[in-house]
């Protein structure tokens, strides 16, 4: 067989292609009129459809319509590619699509894909390929003379296996006499330990519907204490509960108290706090006035003392004056007592010089 070239492959994936195309186009379509879909169509393909469904109505019915009907699906797939409005109108009524038509599609894609792949790989890559083909076949011959040599094996080995099937079989007959040899020693025995059995068993139902008895009455004595609780405990939970009533209801009158209190209190607080803005008010003002009254007192003060200190200095320069004038008339005094003194003296000897001169 001759090998498929590069166009060979090409040409029929384009084929393949747009055979999936059709087909996936196709199969969109239902089969028999569907009055839905036609109520949507436009005028072209209403009657397109229309002749369809005839033409497949009556090659069902064995007329020779074959030709027709394959012109007819070859526009139906022009039409579906052309239009997208009616390709969504079949789109939105395709509820079940043919299955042997869907898996036909996917056969025809594999193969469309092992083309691809062929195209895809190179003259190195189908040798490699073609070596992997031969060592899988190699490996596949391999394994299948593995299988033989197996299956060789599994039959001498079921043909030991049947001799040891036997030999048991053999031994386990061997067994069976035995326990039945067993079994008819026992069997007084076994008389004896049932007779024996049943009296042990009857003491201990004895002992049993006692102790069932006993647990009866002691449930009895706990359930009626577990009643008399119960009951105590609706009792208290009543005593609690009107307690509880009592407590919320004098919380709520002293709360309400509480709120006419804390109501007082606010006004009061609001009273005083207007009475203390208005004496603090008044405060300041007195405070002003009299920071201006000891303002004014240190002034008055201040001019006193500087008036006693100039009369102070006036009277300093007073006294200092008197003693001057003191001292002045002393030595003024003083001046004058020694001129006449000196004065005096002098006529003295004024007198005195005359009177010799006279005697001579």
């Amino acid at each position: 067989m001759d090998k498929i070239t590069t166009a060979e492959c090409n040409r029929v994936v384009a084929i393949l292609e747009d055979s999936v195309e059709r087909l996936m186009l196709l199969s969109y379509v239902p089969e028999g009129a569907h009055e839905a879909i036609l109520g949507e169509l436009e005028a072209g393909p209403y009657e397109l459809f229309s002749r369809h469904w005839d033409l497949e109505k009556r090659h069902g019915g064995g007329e020779p319509v074959g030709r027709d009907l394959t012109e007819s699906s070859r526009s139906i797939c022009r039409t579906l590619r052309d239009s997208p409005k009616t390709f969504g109108v079949l789109q939105r009524y395709s509820v079940a699509r043919p299955e042997a038509g869907l898996r036909f599609i996917g056969h025809l894609l594999d193969l469309k894909t092992m083309f691809g792949r062929k195209l895809a790989r190179t003259n190195e890559d189908e040798e490699r390929y073609q070596e992997s083909i031969a060592s899988a076949q190699l490996r596949t011959k391999a394994a299948e003379d593995n299988r033989a040599a197996m299956e060789r094996c599994m039959a001498s080995a079921a043909t030991s296996k049947a001799r040891e099937l036997e030999a048991a079989s053999r031994v386990f007959g061997d067994v069976q006499a035995e326990c039945r040899k067993y079994e008819s020693e026992n069997e007084a025995t076994r008389g004896s330990f049932e007779s024996e059995t049943a009296l042990r068993l009857g003491e201990i139902t004895g002992a049993h519907e006692k102790l069932v008895g006993e647990a009866s009455r002691r449930e009895g004595e706990l359930r009626a204490a577990l009643d008399d609780a119960l009951q105590r405990g609706v009792d208290e939970e009543l005593v609690c509960r009107r307690k509880r009533n009592k407590l919320e209801s004098e919380l709520q009158e002293a709360m309400a108290r509480y709120d006419e209190r804390m109501l007082e209190m606010s006004e009061r607080i609001a009273e005083l706090r207007g009475k203390y803005e208005a004496e603090r008010a008044e405060f300041e003002e007195l405070r002003e006035y009299f920071d201006m009254m000891d303002k004014d007192k240190a002034i008055e003060d201040e001019e006193e003392a500087v008036i006693a200190a100039q009369k102070k200095i006036e009277d300093e320069k007073h006294r200092h004056v008197e003693k001057l004038i003191m001292r002045i008339q002393a030595v003024y005094r003083g001046r004058v007592a020694r001129a006449a003194v000196v004065d005096k003296g002098k006529g003295k000897k004024g007198k005195k010089g005359k009177g010799k001169k006279g005697k001579k």
